[in-house]
């Protein structure tokens, strides 16, 4: 098979999940126990996932298929530079990235004429726009094609310079000699000095062709026999894995063989269609750099890896209205005995929630407990303080009309008047200016202009239509002495006086898996971080993320993701994180889609595998010790053999609020970390001492 091949027979090839795992972690047969470069493997899993997506239905998808845009996440290099400061900022990596985009630094600041200067502006912002790219203090994000991976991100990382490709033109003659002694290809590749980048670039030209051109049954089961052939293995009770677990279970594919001529001549092609594909090109070795250079050199991009999605942690069944009297979570957890004992008050403590978003106008959350026959107090009165959303930010940072419009129509400047519109954007275009120069120049993200941009007045905050995060704060923090209309038993979260940040990281979209990803989530951790430079006297003492970011074991090391490395760096620097553990205890289906092979029971998920972080998984909410865990509760220890979780807590048939000024019942890790977010308000406010520790 070749690109160039006209008039293939019509696509009707089946790329299942098994033979995209074996593509990838098993190319040659060699398993993939590292990363062959800084690309992760979930990365090319994606794109292969693409090609999935295109061959059930290639005439209305193969253009798509081609232009999609993948979300990735990019880490700059860590590595000191000689004045001691960490090198490759992420504001000054996406800037190089720009540049690279525009084939030149961006020109519009240098015009002071400020029609030709906004004309400018309006060129290069069309020609990025698509690219999303947003930086924050450390971590940068950006939307890519397959072809944008491999010609604009890859020749930026610190990997790149290293390879060479003068080494394939050797490579026929070595292959064919192996031949003449009846060797394998595993064998012949592992005699070479590079193993691992030919694999890489073999993979990287499958890839690329399974997404350009139409592929038969015929030609995608000679790619798999050629590019992942696999032994059978034979369990230890002498099972044999089942045929329809392999798309092409074959007699050719059942042992690997020595290769045959026409075999080497095919992966001879993939190798030269990679360097078609990139452009031919060998490693140079160049003068001594000069200073200017050595510094644009030192800004390169550490790791690839995909803007993994964010999910809630409720366990997916509808939600209901609460029925039930007697006895509260918040009693299970004691927190009654302790309030009562100690004469316990949070109200001079604040938690940020990392969620869907809360109600703020909730009788639950008004400073003075609210009874049956109040008037209804105004939302101005809340203990929720704060409202800010970040699922706009990614759309901010990249200067993109759609984030800079959100925010006219929050402000409610009217389309219809476009002198006033056209202003209003003039002035956030010069703060996100303002914002990027700060972050080109090595500085941290200027939080303090661009929180005007996102904060929203909890007055006027839109009322989140997923009911998740509403019912969060009032697990920690809710109060109702006399409950609300159609439901009259009191309710009392477990610090019912405690000030409240809502940090919105899902979009308002309605369904589980709506909205949310890594780099929103990032960026709200950035921002506490920010909000607490003073340890000693955080504005927010302790954040509640019950949320999940699925983790692969094969494809992270446990606990070093990006999430990860930010809430342990945020509890180093003094702030509580609570994390749920996660909802996969008890469904294989997901284990196998999401948590690799081999991974067995250890169903953690981020940033609950975060070291420092209290992981919290559920039990029953009045009768733990009878009932035990929750058999949907995630279990541990982590991949790397840590336990977690740390503790569990109520999480089954948790009453508190949604929207609405109602109660409903939800179970969920994700009811369960708010417990145990409050138990750490109230020994912080039994306990001063702690605070900062």
């Amino acid at each position: 098979m070749s690109a160039g091949t006209k008039n293939p027979e019509p696509m009707r090839a089946e790329l299942r999940d098994t033979l995209i795992r074996s593509l990838v972690f098993e190319t040659f047969g060699l398993h993939r126990f590292t990363q062959d470069s800084p690309i992760t493997p979930d990365v090319w899993m994606r794109f292969l996932k693409l090609v999935q997506w295109k061959m059930k239905a290639p005439e209305s998808r193969e253009t798509k298929a081609m232009a999609y845009r993948v979300r990735l996440v990019l880490t700059p290099k860590q590595t000191m530079s000689d004045d001691g400061h960490p090198a490759g900022h992420a504001g000054q990596l996406a800037e190089k990235i720009r540049t690279a985009i525009l084939g030149r630094p961006r020109e519009a600041a240098q015009f002071t004429n400020p029609d030709v200067a906004e004309k400018m502006r309006e060129n290069e912002q069309a020609t990025l726009a698509p690219f999303k790219l947003a930086a924050t203090t450390r971590y940068v994000a950006i939307d890519v094609s397959f072809e944008q991976l491999m010609k604009l991100l890859l020749p930026l990382t610190d990997w790149w310079p290293r390879q060479d490709l003068s080494d394939i033109k050797d490579l026929e003659q070595v292959l064919y000699d192996q031949i003449k002694n009846g060797v394998s290809v595993q064998a012949a590749l592992l005699k070479l000095n590079n193993t691992e980048f030919f694999r890489y670039a073999a993979l990287t030209s499958v890839i690329n062709r399974l997404l350009t051109c139409s592929v038969s049954s015929t030609e995608l089961e000679k790619l798999a026999n050629i590019l992942a052939p696999l032994e059978r293995q034979i369990d230890a009770d002498g099972v044999e894995p089942a045929d329809d677990d392999e798309p092409f279970a074959t007699a050719d594919r059942a042992k690997i063989g020595p290769p045959q001529e026409g075999q080497v001549a095919e992966l001879l092609g993939l190798w030269k269609g990679y360097a078609d594909m990139i452009g031919n090109r060998t490693r140079v070795e160049s003068a001594v750099p000069s200073e200017q250079d050595k510094e644009k050199d030192d800004i390169s991009i550490w790791s690839i890896q995909l803007n993994r999605p964010a999910y809630r942690q409720v366990k997916p069944v509808v939600a209901k209205a609460s029925s039930r009297r007697g006895q509260q979570s918040s009693e299970t957890v004691k927190a009654d005995a302790a309030k009562q004992l100690f004469s316990i008050k949070t109200g001079h403590l604040a938690w940020g929630i990392i969620d869907t978003g809360i109600a703020a106008n909730h009788k639950a959350f008004t400073r003075e407990p609210w009874r049956p026959g109040d008037p209804i107090v105004p939302a101005s009165t809340s203990r929720v303080i704060a409202t800010l959303d970040f699922t706009m930010l990614q759309d901010l940072l990249s200067e993109s009309d759609k984030g800079v419009d959100q925010i006219l129509d929050r402000l409610g400047t009217s389309p219809d008047n476009a002198a006033a519109r056209q202003e209003e954007k003039k002035k956030i275009l010069r703060s996100l200016n303002a914002i990027r120069d700060e972050n080109i120049n090595g500085r941290q993200l200027d939080w303090a202009l661009l929180e005007r941009l996102i904060r929203i007045d909890t007055a006027s905050a839109p009322t989140p239509r997923d009911q998740h995060g509403t019912h969060v704060a009032g697990i920690l923090g809710g109060n109702l002495p006399e409950g609300v209309d159609g439901d009259t038993a009191r309710f009392e979260g477990v610090c019912p006086d405690i000030k409240l940040y809502d940090l919105r990281v899902f979009n308002d979209e309605p369904g589980q898996n709506s909205g949310g990803d890594e780099f929103t989530v990032l960026a709200a951790l950035d921002y506490v971080a920010w909000l607490n430079r003073d340890p000693m006297r955080p504005a927010i003492h302790g954040v509640n993320l019950s949320l999940a970011i699925p983790y692969v074991v094969d494809t992270h090391a446990c606990g070093r993701t990006p999430v990860c490395d930010a809430c342990d760096r945020l509890v180093w620097n003094g702030t509580v994180v609570v994390a749920a553990a996660g909802n996969s205890g008890f469904e294989k289906e997901h284990k196998q889609a999401e948590l690799g092979v081999g991974f067995r029971g250890m169903t953690i998920t981020d940033p609950g595998n975060a070291q420092e972080v209290i992981t919290v998984g559920a039990t029953h909410h009045s009768e733990p010790h009878t009932y035990g865990v929750s058999y949907f509760s995630s279990r541990g220890p982590t991949g790397d053999g840590r336990m977690k979780p740390d503790i569990v807590a109520p999480g089954e048939k948790i009453r508190s609020t949604v929207p609405g000024d109602k109660m409903w019942v939800m179970d969920g890790t994700s009811m369960a970390a708010p417990h145990v977010s409050g138990v750490c308000a109230l020994l912080m406010g039994r306990y001063s001492e702690l605070i900062g520790e």
